[in-house]
């Protein structure tokens, strides 16, 4: 178990490396520092490093790709493997990311032609995922009674109305905590200047707020289908110069120093948790067999989600 941890961990860190060099390499040095900065803004940093042992941090590899990828072959390589990490999350993500590329094109400089393969290609890969995973389950006779789908349904809707509802205020600033500062700038500058990137952003939301609601992770489930399409954004800001860099630079910035300060809020089943890099690190040494290093602190410290 903790071997399977620990290469998860090193996935997440070999893969988060590998895709912040090939967005600098792609698409510049302003829109690297950005994704970066966004990254450690967000839940997402958080979620990935608590959870480890799932397939949170392959669903965050796959989906950055997919966002960053322009390359009809590698889109459906990774849409498959997506499709095989997560099938119901990479539904969400591959639909939102198919809004994105259609209805932006033009922002994205590819073609109308180009637009149609890659979006083909999204859909074969997690379709073909589909069929493996039913098959890998036919072969070895797993008798499944429920998948992902049929229990979010079987919870009851008074249920998932009090878990989302309980909290409302802080739940809904725990999708995106304080990087909502830069959404709703980037919202606003959209509004005057780009309404396109508008509609995507608004639906994006509404589709992840309609998902997450469905289930108990909210701010987990939320944060992992969002994130492809915040890298999208990112881009689509840089190549239609809706901010310079210099003001890309300074609104990131500003946000990445109030997320230092301000702590990361995770919702789960209506409760709030409250986490921060110190809990991720006591948690990773936990997971990975380090001992005595939580000891150093007190244990309500070292178990942020009790």
């Amino acid at each position: 178990l903790i071997g399977f941890i620990g290469l998860h961990f090193l996935s997440l860190c070999l893969g988060f490396l590998m895709l912040s060099f090939q967005i600098r390499k792609t698409f510049g040095d302003t829109v690297a520092r950005v994704v970066v900065m966004a990254f450690a803004c967000l839940p997402l940093c958080n979620v990935l490093t608590t959870w480890l042992g799932i397939s949170d941090v392959f669903v965050f590899i796959f989906g950055t790709t997919l966002a960053i990828c322009n390359n009809s072959i590698l889109v459906f390589m990774f849409s498959f493997l997506l499709g095989l990490s997560h099938f119901e999350q990479s539904l969400v993500i591959v639909t939102l990311l198919i809004v994105w590329r259609v209805i932006l094109a033009d922002s994205l400089h590819t073609s109308s032609q180009n637009t149609t393969v890659l979006c083909l290609s999204m859909i074969g890969g997690v379709a073909l995922a589909k069929i493996a995973l039913n098959a890998y389950f036919f072969i070895f006779d797993f008798n499944i009674q429920n998948s992902r789908i049929s229990y979010a349904f079987s919870i009851p809707f008074i249920t998932l109305f009090i878990n989302f509802f309980r909290n409302i205020g802080v739940t809904l600033f725990s999708l995106q905590n304080v990087f909502w500062y830069f959404i709703i700038t980037v919202s606003y500058i959209a509004w005057k200047k780009n309404r396109r990137l508008l509609t995507c952003v608004v639906v994006s939301h509404v589709a992840c707020l309609a998902t997450c609601f469905m289930v108990l992770d909210t701010t987990r489930d939320f944060t992992l289908t969002m994130w492809p399409t915040i890298v999208l954004m990112c881009l689509v800001i840089a190549k239609t110069e809706l901010l310079s860099k210099d003001a890309m630079i300074d609104l990131s910035t500003s946000v990445f120093l109030a997320s230092i300060i301000v702590p990361k809020l995770v919702v789960w089943e209506g409760h709030i948790h409250s986490s921060a890099f110190l809990y991720d690190l006591l948690i990773l040494t936990r997971k990975l067999g380090i001992a005595n290093l939580a000891d150093v602190f007190s244990h309500g410290m070292a178990t942020p989600f009790r």
